[in-house]
């Protein structure tokens, strides 16, 4: 049977997610990511609001798609290595910190060859809006700290991991370093000092606004103790891994006058590696004068404007699955000098003149 969109993985799966091996997400000589691999793209946002899902990071289920299929299937992303996570662990770390964080699938649709089906997202990964910027850093380290490399193959090491305890025991000073061959014991230890910051800003952040003496006193000692758990990570963090830059998001075209409106068509560079329509044209030619009729491959939403500043423009309709539209121009919406794929958005007729399905 083949996975339902949507629904939660069980604890005892493991996924694994390709990340760029460019420097940027696992720094020279680390054995693990950094949290910003883990951050959600601008197209992952886009994609989200465009189909009105919960925001997404790509991921799959070893047991229906291999490294290879996953790779045949993003050809886009140019080098990458695939990190592996046990779904048990990011439900480890919802329990302690934040109740969004959870696996669904998210089969590729139309299928695009073997392992589509095991395309899966994980959710709660997006800072909400007025979120902690710190906390929601802290989150994404966590996640990375508990990633394992994954050889190019669907099988999953079953050996159980070394006792914990034992290594911070007996680790010594180069044991602990990041490069070293056996670096679970700073892995977990990091994790753990993640885990107490948490407990302690969510013990902080909880108490009674009237609260007696006694707990005004408990208030303050656990603010003291978040502000020196968090610089002994943040220094430790610092020091095994290195961190580049956000880019900045450039400014996005400005919108487009009616009748027309504007639907997310999806991920180009010279060929389409992610679209939600059937018919496009290919993403460096001109649309045709007359425009060409296109058919969404599943619900997508129609804006009376194209994005901008990464705000997006107010909903007019929505094409259903097997709906058609008249598309009369393609727009890029990233830097076309910048190197990768860019996205993409389709300039239709609306209201649509081909709503048959």
């Amino acid at each position: 049977m083949l996975p339902v969109r949507g629904t939660e993985l069980a604890e005892d799966k493991t996924v694994f997610r390709l990340i760029r091996e460019d420097g940027r997400f696992v720094p020279p000589g680390a054995r693990v990511p950094n949290g910003a691999a883990f951050e959600p793209s601008d197209y992952d946002k886009q994609e989200a609001k465009a189909t009105d899902t919960p925001v997404r990071v790509s991921c799959w289920d070893t047991d229906l798609t291999t490294v290879g299929q996953a790779k045949s299937l993003r050809p886009d992303r140019g080098p990458t290595l695939p990190f592996g996570l046990h779904v048990s662990d990011l439900v480890e770390i919802r329990k302690t910190t934040e109740s969004r964080l959870r696996v669904v699938s998210d089969p590729l649709d139309p299928p695009r060859g073997a392992g589509s089906e095991g395309h899966c997202g994980i959710e709660g990964l997006d800072r909400p809006t007025g979120g902690d910027k710190k906390l929601h850093k802290a989150k994404l380290d966590e996640v990375a700290l508990r990633a394992f490399p994954l050889p190019e193959s669907r099988s999953i090491p079953t050996a159980e991991p070394p006792n914990v305890a034992d290594e911070v025991t007996n680790a010594t000073a180069d044991e602990t370093h990041l490069g070293h061959p056996k670096p679970i014991a700073l892995r977990r230890w990091l994790a753990g000092v993640v885990v107490l910051t948490f407990a302690l800003t969510w013990i902080v952040m909880n108490l009674p606004g009237r609260e007696s003496q006694r707990l005004r006193a408990v208030k303050l000692e656990a603010e003291k103790q978040v502000g020196v758990v968090r610089a002994k990570a943040v220094e430790t963090i610092a020091q095994a891994l290195e961190e580049s830059e956000k880019a900045e998001i450039p400014p996005l075209l400005s919108p487009s006058p009616s009748p027309r409106a504007f639907v997310f068509i999806g991920l180009c560079d010279r060929l389409w590696s992610h679209t939600f329509f059937d018919g496009v044209p290919p993403c460096d030619t001109i649309v045709p004068p007359g425009g060409v009729i296109i058919s969404a491959s599943r619900g997508i939403k129609a804006r009376s404007a194209l994005p901008s500043r990464g705000r997006f423009a107010t909903e007019v309709g929505r094409l259903g699955k097997g709906e058609r539209a008249r598309l009369v121009r393609l727009h890029a919406v990233t830097v076309l000098d910048a190197p990768g794929p860019h996205l993409y958005w389709g300039e239709v007729e609306w209201p649509p003149q081909e709503r048959e399905r």
